[in-house]
């Protein structure tokens, strides 16, 4: 029997509406490109913010400070450097591309880091650690001749939020939802 795991409702809706959001805000960012360029501390700093609060938000409502291996002081941290990113407004486009590419890099740490740890356990890792090792790269890229590079970055953008929607829309669809009481408790 294929294993499926259990979240509740409420956190089902929230997913669904994460994905959505996820995907109207990629597309949105594709098609318009050319335009973000001026709002583009926006187009960056916004959605790390949302994301870093909401990720808060789950950690806290978990109790995952309870861990040793917790993303409560990362969350927090990503939520100041958005805020310097959104109210950062003189070369705002140089800064914001430097704080970017920091992000990426920070980011594809962790992924790093989980890919060793899927390596150790003998696990598909190769395809974690390759995606890592391209966010790296890109990061440096950014963070070494912002301007030249922010548009593709920019698109790399939206596609990265469009490919988070779908896998959140897989991990939908090997989740379910406890049917009575007595699942709930399990």
């Amino acid at each position: 029997m294929k294993k499926t795991n259990k979240i509740s409702k409420k956190e089902y809706i929230n997913r669904i509406i994460l994905t959505v959001i996820y995907v109207i805000l990629g597309t949105l960012i594709i098609i318009f490109r050319d335009s973000w360029i001026d709002y583009l501390h926006l187009v960056v700093g916004i959605p790390v913010f949302v994301l870093a609060i909401h990720s808060l938000y789950v950690d806290v409502f978990n109790k995952t400070y309870k861990e040793i291996h917790n993303k409560i002081g990362y969350d927090i941290a990503k939520i100041a450097i958005s805020c310097i990113i959104i109210f950062v407004h003189k070369d705002s486009i140089y800064i914001t591309c430097i704080l970017w590419g920091m992000l990426a890099i920070f980011n594809a740490s962790f992924s790093l880091s989980k890919s060793f740890y899927l390596m150790h356990k003998k696990s598909y890792f190769l395809f974690t650690l390759l995606l890592a090792v391209t966010e790296i790269t890109f990061a440096i890229i950014l963070i070494i001749n912002p301007l030249e590079h922010v548009m593709f970055h920019i698109i790399l953008l939206g596609v990265e939020f469009i490919l988070d929607g779908v896998r959140n829309i897989l991990v939908l669809v090997h989740t379910r939802l406890p049917i009575d009481k007595e699942e709930l408790e399990d």
